[in-house]
């Protein structure tokens, strides 16, 4: 059975306004990832220098848990929200644009071109302005 939430251990860094930025402790063995579908988006050495944002509730919120570990956590549904973002929109922009220009008549070549355009363009907006794959971690735990 696969796990609902995917949670690590960090060390947090830096706050600002109830988000906390962490870097994850490398895993006893680096093959616990190996399998994660959220590995190639939650990777602390391609995001930010390291680091990762994660929100805080207020309970946990204080400035001397700088440099303390915390358990992290985010839920496997990340993963339908990055597949519809990042394959399903960019592929009904894809099939509504060469729809559209089918019924203007317009030369096969220039719709494919078209539709190819703007399912790129798609996926540029979606992957820089909504987020794109980056799972939304919050603060769990704090570890003595």
């Amino acid at each position: 059975m696969e796990k609902s939430i995917i949670n690590h251990t960090a060390r947090v860094v830096a706050i600002n306004r109830g988000i906390v930025k962490v870097r994850l402790e490398q895993p006893v063995n680096p093959a616990e990832c190996a399998g994660c579908a959220l590995s190639s988006s939650c990777n602390p050495v391609r995001m930010h220098g390291g680091t990762i944002e994660a929100d805080i509730p207020e309970g946990l919120l204080s400035e001397d848990i700088i440099g303390r570990r915390v358990e992290i956590e985010t839920p496997c549904a990340a993963r339908v929200k990055a597949t519809v973002q990042m394959l399903v929109m960019p592929l009904v922009v894809f099939l509504a644009v060469a729809v559209i220009m089918h019924l203007l008549h317009v030369e096969d070549g220039l719709s494919a071109l078209a539709a190819i355009l703007a399912a790129s363009l798609c996926y540029a907006i979606v992957n820089r302005w909504l987020g794109g794959n980056r799972p939304e971690w919050k603060v769990v735990k704090i570890c003595k």
